[in-house]
Order: C-alpha cells, then sequence, then structure tokens
C-alpha cells in the first residue's frame, strides 16, 4: 500500500481537518503506536507501546474496558516466556469521564488490523499522558514485574520472563502456554 492510499484510508475514518482538538493516533492490534496522526509525527522508527507513552490509558483498556489483553507465548532460542499485548475486536471504545485529559475514543479502522484512537487536544487541555497516580502507572522494563497468569492485574509493558529450563536435560521443564513466539526479523 502506498503511503497516500494508507493516509486516505485513515482520514476515511476521520476528518482531521474539522476536529483540530483532538490528538489522533494510529495504533497496530499489539498496542504500539504507529503514528501521530495530528503531528505527522511517525514513529515507526521507535516505535512505543500503549503502556510506555500513554499508561493512563493502557490501564483504561487493561483493567477497565478489559480490550487490551495480555498473552504469553515461548521464545525457546532465548528461553524466555514473552508477555505481549493485543487489543481485542471491538466496535469501538469511549471513556465517559468529565476530565478531558482523561477522555478518548478508539476504533477500528475499517479493512485493517489498525485502530484509531483520539485523545483530546494535549495542548488546548494542557494534559499529561503521565499517570497521575501510582495505580495510573504501568511498570516498563526488559524483564516482567509480574510473571504470572495475573498479569491483566498489573499494567506493564511488553517484557519477558525466565522459562523453566533444565540446561543438563536440555528441556522445557514448565510452560505456561504452548503458543511459540512469532521469528524476529531485523530490519
Amino acid at each position: 500500500m502506498t503511503e497516500s492510499a494508507f493516509l486516505q484510508l485513515i482520514t476515511d475514518n476521520v476528518d482531521l481537518n474539522e476536529d483540530t482538538n483532538m490528538t489522533w493516533y494510529v495504533l497496530e492490534r499489539s498496542g504500539h503506536i504507529m503514528l501521530n496522526f495530528s503531528s505527522s509525527t511517525i514513529l515507526q522508527a521507535h516505535k512505543k507501546h500503549i503502556t510506555e507513552v500513554i499508561p493512563w490509558l493502557a490501564n483504561e483498556l487493561i483493567k477497565n474496558e478489559k480490550i487490551l489483553k495480555a498473552s504469553w507465548c515461548n521464545d525457546y532460542q532465548q528461553h524466555a516466556v514473552e508477555m505481549f499485548y493485543e487489543l481485542s475486536d471491538l466496535n469501538g471504545a469511549s471513556s465517559n469521564s468529565s476530565n478531558p485529559c482523561r477522555e478518548f475514543n478508539i476504533s477500528p479502522v475499517q479493512g485493517t488490523s489498525l485502530f484509531l484512537l483520539g485523545l483530546p487536544s494535549r495542548n488546548v487541555n494542557n494534559c499529561s499522558d503521565s499517570a497521575l497516580t501510582s495505580n495510573e502507572d504501568c511498570f516498563c522494563g526488559k524483564f516482567c514485574n509480574v510473571c504470572s497468569i495475573d498479569v491483566m492485574l498489573n499494567c506493564q509493558c511488553p517484557c519477558s520472563c525466565h522459562m523453566s529450563y533444565d540446561e543438563c536435560d536440555n528441556s522445557v521443564t514448565r510452560l505456561w502456554t504452548s503458543l511459540p513466539c512469532p521469528g524476529k526479523w531485523n530490519s
């Protein structure tokens, strides 16, 4: 798909010229922010996850809306279990907050696996996307803070846990999931 076709696909979903009091992001199904549409800044080279960039919203989508779901996969090469997120199929979600800094609207981009996230203008409303309280924050580190199926009770950036592996027998001693992680490609 060409860049102009991609931009047309997005603008077919929202009138960016009419709604200048909104900040628009394009999210991948994984919860990674691909593009800040309002500033035309492509974040692809330093693609960041919503848990890192907008932790209060990640908490809302994980704990209250229950549409950002954590899953695990096995990375047998690294002897690790990796935690990742997926936005579940949805028709859309929005907040009913009276605080404009905590309002959001998220909807699927038809014909793709992308989502369009709208937030009231951060500048106009003098909003910070940082966590205001500890229960709005997400733990971000290479290794997970919580390595269990209780991961949905805690917001954390995509991370990994040590795989139970017996090097003497060259075998995995316990698996959380049967799902192998997809291969990683160098770009």
